[in-house]
């Protein structure tokens, strides 16, 4: 163990000490739960040292991306020189990882840190519902226990996915707690507001489909919203219900406004900039299409834009010979195309292939000079396009391909493969050898100040903790075993209580919650369904990480609610 772990666990038994003393005497069972989540949070977090890293330094797209950026924070660069990776991502978990070497704490101690006080202050959240204290202690227990930042191959390395769920759940929590914080002080109110804000804006920056979650977390700010309009106090409330949104457009702003001084790009991520969009937009106008297999830009459309657009004709040598070429590759591993063969580059990849292509080509030297670049090429193409050079679909403005007729029933039995995946989540908590040369993986551990699994799998799997992996995969089966039997149960009571508030007209603040996290499941599930139909296979954990925590949520809230329900009946209320 580092010094940081024995650090961390007298920190916790001070706080849990505190903790005890303000709430022994007008609430025990409150102080209780602070104990409790000290000891089970020690566990998750003795158990997650039993994984070594698995180190993946070659993917530039990822790993290496978010090192080489966190390397360049560290410098007190900022993301560095600009190149076509730069601004290709949201820059906080670049910023999360540079924080947390500079405190040199271990970056998957970090990762299940955020998670397990995410999860604290979810529970600590519903404190105003003055639930029997037993439901809340086993909600906690539950989100503990769930292993979903235990996957070794997608959770245990240096990538954004392991931070996306409880960065999702602490901007729930922040949301709900404000929410229900009816009556509660200003300075309580602040605190709550203060945490829904830094989250989200913390999510916003990490993730560029973070949209899905918006229903989800508004839900319970838009009810605070009209019983206080009903209340007739919405002018002593609106301000804090705000607030969040004020906090999270402020660090989003911040960002933008430093992006802009350095690079010339007021934004946070060039794939959202409009001229890139209609660069991309105007490319995959050009017919033919072969959306059935997900490849929006074909080989043919590209030779006739080729024929038309300088701009394009400028990358054909790395589109096909150079970058493309690599791209065609990658295509062909992960799907049943024969890309290398038939010259054809996925919709999922295309867009990299693209921007990749026009760095090659000396024309991405500044961000200002690869948007006049992209603006160039959106002119010259739609101007094709319109005069009847190309055919062509009409005028688009989106990074989504054109529409295909096949699309709605893909959609559809995406979604319901995915929902599958979250219920059988593909957890492997064994230890996974890492790719990188020996320099890479010495890269990756100063940063990381982890222990990383080597590129031998004799040697990784050397490092295996059984005692720790039995546990982790005890876990597994019961997250399984549970999701099979109660997620469906709960789906069904869930829909049962909706209706029953429609008939009274009267929404209990329990299934409020439950109706947004259904919103939030329904969100990740319908944007990776729309993604594996669209552009590429998305169906994997990774996308789907974040509906695992928030079903175990659902479930909780719901049989909470139930149980709250049996007992006003029982006690005639």
């Amino acid at each position: 163990m580092q010094v940081w772990h024995f650090i961390l666990a007298g920190a916790a038994v001070a706080w849990a000490a505190w903790h005890w003393r303000q709430h022994r005497r007008d609430d025990p069972g409150e102080g209780w739960l602070g104990w409790i989540a000290v000891a089970a949070g020690s566990a998750k977090l003795w158990l997650a040292l039993g994984q070594p890293q698995h180190a993946v330094p070659v993917a530039p797209y990822d790993d290496r991306m978010f090192l080489r950026l966190a390397t360049f924070l560290l410098e007190g660069r900022w993301l560095g020189p600009y190149d076509q990776l730069t601004l290709a991502k949201g820059p906080f978990y670049p910023l999360f990882m540079a924080g947390a070497a500079l405190l040199r704490l271990p970056l998957t101690t970090a990762h299940n840190l955020v998670y397990i006080l995410a999860s604290w202050l979810f529970v600590r959240a519903l404190r105003p519902l003055r639930l029997p204290v037993w439901t809340r202690v086993a909600l906690l227990l539950a989100l503990l226990a769930c292993p979903v930042l235990a996957d070794t191959g997608a959770f245990v390395r240096a990538w954004r996915q392991p931070l996306w769920p409880g960065l999702i759940l602490l901007s729930l929590a922040g949301t709900t707690g404000l929410a229900l914080r009816e009556e509660a002080r200003a300075r309580c109110q602040a605190a709550w507001a203060l945490l829904a804000g830094a989250a989200i804006g913390a999510m916003w920056l990490t993730r560029e489909e973070a949209v899905w979650t918006l229903p989800m977390l508004a839900g319970p700010l838009l009810v605070a919203a009209w019983r206080a309009f009903r209340a007739r106090r919405l002018g002593a409330r609106i301000g804090w219900l705000a607030l969040p949104a004020l906090l999270a457009a402020a660090a989003v702003g911040a960002v933008a406004w430093q992006n802009h001084r350095v690079y010339g790009f007021g934004g946070i991520v060039e794939f959202r900039d409009p001229a890139f969009v209609a660069g991309y937009s105007a490319l995959t106008r050009v017919e033919p299409h072969d959306l059935g297999r997900r490849i929006a830009i074909t080989r043919a459309a590209r030779e006739r834009i080729y024929a038309v657009s300088p701009a394009f004709a400028s990358l054909r040598h790395e589109m096909e010979e150079g970058i493309g070429a690599a791209f065609m590759k990658v295509t062909q591993d992960f799907t049943p195309i024969r890309a290398v063969e038939e010259r054809e580059i996925g919709a999922g990849w295309v867009m990299w292939a693209l921007r990749d292509a026009v760095a090659q080509t000396g024309q991405a030297r500044t961000a200002p000079e690869a948007r006049a670049f992209y603006r160039r090429l959106a002119d010259e193409v739609n101007a094709a396009c319109d005069d009847g050079r190309l055919p062509a679909w009409p005028r688009r403005h989106t990074m989504l391909p054109p529409w295909d007729p096949s699309f709605p029933a893909k959609t559809w039995a995406a979604a319901r493969a995915a929902i599958n995946l979250v219920v059988d989540y593909p957890f492997n908590v064994e230890p996974i050898p890492s790719w990188g040369s020996p320099e890479d993986l010495a890269w990756v551990e100063r940063i990381t100040h982890e222990r990383v699994a080597p590129a031998d799998p004799g040697q990784a799997a050397a490092l295996r903790a059984p005692r720790r992996l039995a546990i982790l995969q005890s876990t597994v089966v019961g997250y399984r075993y549970a999701m099979r039997w109660l997620l469906p149960v709960a789906t069904v009571v869930w829909l049962g209580c909706v209706g029953l508030a429609f008939y009274r007209r009267a929404m209990s603040w329990l299934l409020v919650l439950s109706t947004a996290l259904a919103l939030g499941i329904l969100g990740n599930v319908a944007v990776v369904a729309l993604v594996e139909a669209t552009s590429w296979p998305a169906l994997n954990p990774g996308y789907l990480a974040a509906s695992v925590p928030l079903a175990v949520c659902f479930v909780g809230v719901v049989f909470i609610d139930l149980v709250s329900t049996i007992r006003r009946v029982r006690l005639g209320r």
